[in-house]
């Protein structure tokens, strides 16, 4: 070990070699360092034993000299993590830049005009989710970078100028804003004209206004709001691409009553707790895919007998514990695909009801059925056998669905 216990030198390097550590010993090893000599650089970039990842998390500083020697490791290693590099030189990303596979700066705060231009040549899958300093200049030079088509771009603005919010508006693709917790006027105006997933989970109220503009936007809208006001309701149902409601844990019958109208896609309360009936009636007037409502370990026959009536794509009733024969029954002539993966059991009656349903229907959680619900269930060729999670029942269903298929004629 070197004098300077902290920082990674050709001796450690040549010890790992030396004693032919792998991956899932040397790595834990190696994020112990907060700086890389040269040499040590040199040395480690040739070593194959990291299982294509070489993770140096605990660097907190990279000379250009490093950083050329590791970004010449590519014939060993897919993947360069730097995750603790808070500060990243135009000369350290000019070198990094070279590196042809994923590089990993997830603990960047900050990109100047030089670091990002060098960073926009860089050929591989580029990580900066934290980066929450940089100007449109530096946002012009990456736009074109995947690092701004994953779902974890943005997480670390909190502010933003006209001339940002606009190209990033235009770079397509989802955009998260995890540490917004409003939504101006000017933003949402930028945002309307996107195309792609839009996550604001830390915003917990919008105004009408703002729902007003947001429903222009194109793609799937995920806001955290905590309670929904009618006239916000009202903007949102004429949204078009998806909307994630799943701050939510209660909705009122007004408010339902408007998101029944939306036809934009999937609509997901995945969140709420409770649901009245009359409520349940309105959100069953939703067409355009997914009605998600998992949260719900109960509801009465009545909402279940309403919700059934929904007609597109997947009714995910996922939360619901058990089901009366009536609401069984109801759910089995819905038209919508059923999702019931808490459910552990039904009644004859029930799995006879759901022979019957011709949509697909998926009931994760079974675990007891008799004999006779077995042969019942497998009679809808849409039962999803292969996700009963109970391998001994996934065993007889498969049996009784193999038993039921009719024989081919012997040849002669």
């Amino acid at each position: 070990m070197s004098s300077n216990e902290n920082t990674l030198d050709l001796e450690v390097v040549n010890a790992f070699s030396l004693r032919g550590e792998g991956f899932w010993a040397a790595s834990p090893s190696l994020k112990k360092f907060t700086a890389i000599d040269t040499d040590a650089a040199t040395a480690l970039a040739k070593l194959n034993i990291f299982d294509g990842v070489l993770e140096l998390d605990g660097l907190l500083t990279l000379s250009p000299a490093a950083a050329t020697a590791l970004a010449a490791s590519s014939k060993n290693n897919d993947i360069i993590s730097l995750d603790s590099l808070a500060d990243l030189p135009a000369e350290v990303a000019e070198a990094l830049a070279t590196f042809p596979g994923t590089l990993n700066l997830r603990g960047l705060t900050a990109l100047s005009d030089g670091a990002a231009s060098a960073l926009a040549r860089h050929k591989g899958e580029l990580r900066i989710p934290k980066v929450s300093d940089f100007s449109v200049a530096a946002f012009a030079a990456l736009k074109e970078k995947q690092c701004f088509s994953r779902g974890d771009a943005f997480e670390g603005l909190t502010e933003f100028s006209p001339g940002l919010a606009a190209m990033m508006a235009a770079s397509g693709g989802p955009i998260s804003f995890c540490q917004l917790t409003s939504i101006s006027e000017a933003l949402a105006s930028a945002m309307s004209t996107h195309r792609g997933a839009l996550y604001f989970r830390q915003v917990e109220a919008i105004s009408a206004a703002i729902a007003a503009i947001l429903c222009r936007h194109d793609g799937r809208l995920y806001l955290g709001i905590r309670t929904l006001a009618v006239d916000v309701a009202d903007c949102l149902a004429k949204h078009w691409g998806g909307l994630s409601l799943d701050g939510l844990t209660e909705i009122s019958d007004a408010a339902a009553e408007s998101l029944g109208k939306y036809r934009g896609g999937d609509l997901s309360l995945d969140n709420l707790r409770t649901l009245s009936d009359s409520a349940a009636l309105s959100l069953a007037k939703h067409t355009g895919g997914r009605l998600g409502l998992s949260g719900l370990s109960e509801l009465s026959d009545t909402a279940v007998t309403s919700i059934a009536t929904h007609r597109s794509g997947v009714l995910d009733l996922r939360g619901l514990t058990s089901l009366t024969e009536a609401a069984a029954k109801a759910l089995a002539s819905s038209e919508s695909e059923i999702w019931l993966h808490k459910v552990t059991t039904l009644t004859n009656a029930s799995a006879e009801a759901f022979a019957a349903h011709t949509g697909g229907l998926s009931i994760g959680g079974l675990s007891v059925l008799s004999e006779a619900a077995v042969a019942s269930l497998v009679k809808n060729k849409k039962f999803k056998i292969d996700g009963v999670y109970s391998a001994s029942l996934r065993r007889a269903l498969k049996a009784a669905r193999s038993a039921a298929k009719p024989k081919k004629p012997a040849k002669n």
